[in-house]
């Protein structure tokens, strides 16, 4: 027999409400029903238990195999696992068996992106916008889709629609901070959006890792400003100068040189203390709990750069030096093997997430 509606409803409420162990123990009073079984798998998704949640999804599509949003959910499951390829099998038969489900576009979207087929992702984000044009996730998709493709005015109204819809939804705001975000203009108004974030969800540690690379950045001087216009640009020209004329690739009288480099070293100082003192505004307009933030990771990533230095560089550097001394090699040759090294070195260098802006495509609701 099948489960009451009533008891459907109320599991998931229970899911909505987080209590994953509680809706399970209900569903599993009618495990030869197939709604129930795609309940469990959503919850055990929710909850975490992604191996679970595969299990009981394949179990529902036995029970019900005509429905679209069995394979959906599949599809999200895997894409979890970081199985691509098989999402995107899976969306696609979610939507051939239901070609007007824009959960079933969705997921075909966020698959296809995911294997990087950013023609089909694109085709079925903007369905899903037609077929949903209220729903939040499907201007999200549509705008991290244009934002991979590059159309940034595209990206941008598609998410701010989505916050427009679900202005507390801290997934989209992570995603218009991604498709804002640009190392020629400054941060702030990332910033902004990731604090938002993640003081409506703490506890994603993906949204705090993007707010610590945004303000990381910003208060690093990232994007261009008025000062760096009118005070970096001219600082830049005059440097060239300088250099040109002193090393004589541009021959002028020696009055001029001088002169030249008379104007460059108190600009080059003055521009290096106005971006350090815009650099602390910056710092100190920060909520305190970023600011926190920043300096605890700031210093942590700090001293494990030196301490890699330390033990990958330095110490063989130096040990290796002896040991050559020591078997009578020449010190130029000792020289030429540390300098061929470095490039390995520099190679294995630990990038402490210093260059990537995380994008985060989360499961369907």
């Amino acid at each position: 027999m099948d489960l009451p509606d009533a008891a459907l409803d109320r599991a998931h409420l229970l899911i909505e409400a987080k209590r994953y162990d509680d809706a399970l123990r209900l569903l599993a009073q009618m495990p030869e029903d197939g709604h129930a079984r795609l309940l469990a798998a959503v919850a055990c998704f929710y909850s975490g238990d992604f191996q679970r949640a595969l299990h009981e999804v394949e179990q529902s599509i036995v029970l019900i195999p005509d429905l679209a949003d069995p394979h959906a959910v599949r599809s999200d499951i895997l894409y979890r696992l970081d199985r691509n390829k098989a999402s995107l099998e899976a969306a696609r038969e979610a939507v051939r068996l239901e070609p007007e489900n824009p959960n079933a576009l969705w997921v075909m979207a966020r698959s296809a992106y995911g294997v990087h087929d950013w023609k089909l992702a694109e085709q079925a984000a903007n369905e899903t916008v037609r077929l949903a044009p209220d729903w939040a996730m499907a201007h999200g998709i549509a705008g991290l889709v244009a934002a991979k493709r590059r159309r940034r005015k595209v990206a941008e109204a598609h998410l701010r629609t989505a916050r427009a819809l679900e202005p507390n939804n801290p997934l989209i705001l992570n995603d218009l901070a991604v498709a804002t975000s640009s190392r020629w203009r400054p941060r702030e108004a990332s910033v902004r959006l990731l604090e938002d974030a993640v003081r409506l969800d703490p506890s994603d540690d993906q949204l705090i890792d993007n707010l610590y690379l945004e303000t990381n950045a910003h208060v690093r001087g990232g994007g261009f400003d008025r000062l760096d216009i009118f005070l970096g640009g001219p600082t830049i020209v005059f440097a060239l100068l300088t250099v040109a004329f002193l090393t004589g690739w541009v021959a002028v009288p020696s009055l001029v040189a001088n002169a030249v480099a008379g104007v460059f070293v108190p600009l080059m100082v003055a521009y290096a203390v106005a971006d350090f003192v815009r650099n602390r505004r910056r710092l100190r307009n920060l909520k305190v709990g970023t600011r926190l933030l920043y300096f605890r990771r700031f210093y942590r990533e700090h001293w494990l750069s030196v301490a890699y230095f330390l033990v990958a560089f330095s110490i063989p550097v130096v040990l290796f030096a002896i040991v050559g001394s020591a078997l009578g090699l020449p010190a130029l040759v000792i020289a030429a093997i540390v300098v061929a090294l470095c490039p390995v070195w520099v190679a294995l260098w630990p990038r402490i997430r210093r260059a990537r802006f995380n994008r985060w495509l989360p499961g369907s609701k």
